[in-house]
């Protein structure tokens, strides 16, 4: 049977379908067919219309539901990482004392060394420290600021927008080395960001021994 086809709304192709037989072309289209056929065709133009509109808002639906999930998804990814550094600095600090009170006592029939490994994980607490205010703050304190900058917020120099309460320092003060010398710091440093130094036993630069510089770009 031929099937003459027409273009129907917003170019979906239309068949319009007799059930009667053949109906030639004319100018006045579906005017001039039978009634049964012409009744026939305006049925099918009105379903394949219909199905194509609902097939378009069904695809359109998905698409936006598909969008949002990859939206939200990200979004998720975002604060999850946020929040993984705020709480992997924490841990860090804590591991680190629980370090200190575990490995210290275990060595203090070896004074010498047992400060010297002190003074190591005294070191890696402060760049912890040092690493939260930089991520709160933007950077990390000047030299002029000081390792102060963790206890008390600086009024000098770049001063920081959100400061931490309570400060970056469990005890809320700046620990002395184990031979009761401030650790020297410097930002930015020469071989760092943060530059760190123990001085050793003599509080001297240099040294061998237990008088030897211990510095935070040299410790494992």
């Amino acid at each position: 049977m031929n099937v003459p086809r027409r273009r129907g709304i917003k170019g979906v192709e239309i068949a319009a379908i007799c059930i009667v037989g053949r109906v030639p072309r004319t100018r006045r289209g579906l005017r001039g067919m039978p009634g049964v056929c012409r009744r026939s065709s305006l049925y099918n133009i009105h379903l394949r219309h219909d199905f194509a509109s609902g097939h378009l808002r069904q695809r359109r639906t998905e698409n936006n539901k598909k969008q949002g999930l990859i939206m939200k998804k990200l979004e998720q990814k975002k604060n999850r990482q946020a929040g993984f550094t705020l709480i992997e600095l924490m841990v860090v600090i804590i591991i680190l004392g629980v370090l200190a009170g575990l490995i210290i006592p275990r060595i203090m029939g070896r004074p010498d060394e047992a400060r010297q490994a002190k003074a190591k994980i005294q070191m890696e607490a402060l760049e912890s420290a040092l690493k939260l205010y930089k991520l709160d703050n933007g950077s990390y304190p000047t030299t002029e600021q000081g390792l102060n900058a963790l206890v008390e917020a600086p009024t000098i120099g770049n001063v920081p927008k959100n400061w931490r309460q309570g400060g970056y320092l469990e005890k809320g003060k700046v620990p002395k080395d184990p031979w009761g010398n401030d650790f020297i710091y410097v930002s930015p440093g020469s071989h760092g960001d943060v530059d760190l130094t123990c001085l050793g036993a003599d509080a001297e630069p240099g040294g061998e021994g237990v008088n030897k510089d211990i510095n935070n770009w040299e410790v494992e």
